[in-house]
């Protein structure tokens, strides 16, 4: 009986152990794909600051050489 108890015991942990490490690399996992998407939120509205600025600095050009010919 005692080695059914420690057999039983033993597999009661390991699933115990199982359950707790899948839970933690859930976690882990969306941890890291929040920080994944975050790090490209922020590099996609770095390119749209420099578009614009790209955009504002194009349209002043244009606007100058319009005043020239005129």
């Amino acid at each position: 009986a005692t080695k059914i108890q420690a057999v039983y015991r033993g597999w009661s942990q390991r699933q115990d152990y199982l359950l707790l490490r899948a839970a933690a690399v859930c976690l882990q996992r969306r941890f890291r794909s929040h920080l994944t998407g975050q790090a490209v939120r922020n590099k996609v509205q770095r390119m749209r600051e420099a578009v614009v600025i790209i955009q504002k600095k194009w349209r002043l050009y244009k606007l100058v050489q319009e005043a020239v010919k005129r």
